[in-house]
């Protein structure tokens, strides 16, 4: 699914996503991210929104039972609502959570540079990137994927962010 995304095959990565069975809330959870991200990519917002509000509520009602948990994601899941504020405050609070662990934590600062570049705060998203550019940790993100991702398709055009890449190749 997420290599059809990224080769922006997007009617593929909809025909994995729907093809996709749930039967736990995680899972549930998981099928709305998928389909909303990828319908908003083939430009069906409308549909796309309805998949992400649904995943937010069950997010929502999950962090109710479990306020340790599952911030990264709903700041994810605000981010492509464009809920900014939100989302930028879940990211914040899935960090908090996580600082103590120098090995997996900074994935959920990872989580933050994705929300600051979809909600366009380009210059904060490059800051975060290049520290997690220089810092070892569990699946950290690559020169590669920051070139692929059309998630950050934005974050691309700006001035620095070349700059940033050049530093880390």
């Amino acid at each position: 699914l997420n290599l059809e995304y990224f080769d922006r095959n997007y009617a593929k990565a909809l025909e994995l996503a729907e093809s996709e069975t749930a039967t736990t809330p995680r899972e549930k959870i998981g099928n709305h991210t998928d389909r909303g991200w990828i319908l908003i990519a083939l430009g069906r917002e409308e549909d796309g929104r309805k998949e992400l509000e649904a995943a937010a509520r069950d997010l929502e009602t999950l962090i109710a039972s479990r306020p340790d948990a599952y911030h990264d994601w709903l700041a994810w899941v605000y981010a492509w609502l464009g809920r900014k504020e939100d989302a930028i405050r879940e990211a914040e609070r899935a960090i908090e959570d996580s600082r103590i662990d120098r090995y997996l934590g900074p994935a959920d600062e990872e989580t933050l540079a994705q929300v600051l570049a979809r909600v366009g705060e380009f210059d904060r998203a490059i800051e975060v990137y290049d520290r997690l550019l220089a810092t070892d940790y569990i699946d950290s993100i690559t020169v590669g994927e920051l070139r692929l991702d059309p998630d950050l398709d934005a974050l691309r055009a700006h001035p620095g962010f070349e700059e940033m890449l050049a530093k880390h190749e």
